[in-house]
């Protein structure tokens, strides 16, 4: 087999791969876990079950993969948020990007009802995208003196337990969770 025909081949499983997680997530947001079923994400998706499952063996794996992907998108709109920014105003996008994603029916489905209920390892699956990423950004804020000289790891456990607490509120309650949660982050500020 050529070169071209190997990149061609793994060019269309990247977008069969893709595709199954697309629909699976309007699948999990709309139906939820319990009511989503494989035969049909694969009929929105038009693929076959056996295409389905060479890429994820389970609708379990199917699902971890969906809140593994959501959860680097959130992370990609605190990112562009925090650009836009300089300061203390970063730390503020943040937190505003990401609480206001929290607000969306397919984050609220997926990451705050669903997923820790249907994943025993929701946990380490957020801990491995989200941990690394809140951390990068509060060294970056302290080195640049943002935030106090502080514990880097701390300061993000606890912000990352603060917004994950908010986002999984009522609406009403997230905004004033977001307002102490700034207002905590404040007191760190230098």
């Amino acid at each position: 087999m050529s070169k071209r025909t190997a990149r061609t081949r793994e060019a269309k499983k990247e977008l069969t791969r893709a595709r199954l997680l697309a629909v699976a997530r309007r699948e999990f947001a709309e139906r939820g876990f319990d009511g989503a079923s494989v035969v049909a994400v694969c009929k929105r998706a038009r693929v076959t079950h056996g295409a389905l499952y060479h890429h994820f063996p389970s609708k379990h794996a199917l699902f971890a993969a969906v809140v593994t992907e959501l959860h680097r998108e959130l992370a990609a709109r605190v990112v562009s948020a925090v650009e836009r920014e300089s300061g203390f105003a970063q730390v503020e996008a943040a937190c505003d990007a990401y609480l206001a994603a929290c607000s969306e029916p397919a984050v609220q489905a997926i990451l705050f009802r669903d997923g820790p209920r249907v994943l025993e390892h929701f946990g380490a699956i957020d801990a491995a995208v989200n941990e690394p990423f809140v951390t990068s950004l509060v060294q970056r804020w302290i080195d640049e003196r943002v935030l106090r000289p502080l514990s880097a790891v701390v300061v993000a456990r606890l912000i990352g337990a603060a917004i994950a607490e908010a986002g999984a509120l009522e609406i009403a309650l997230r905004y004033q969770a977001a307002g102490v949660l700034k207002t905590w982050l404040r007191a760190l500020a230098r």
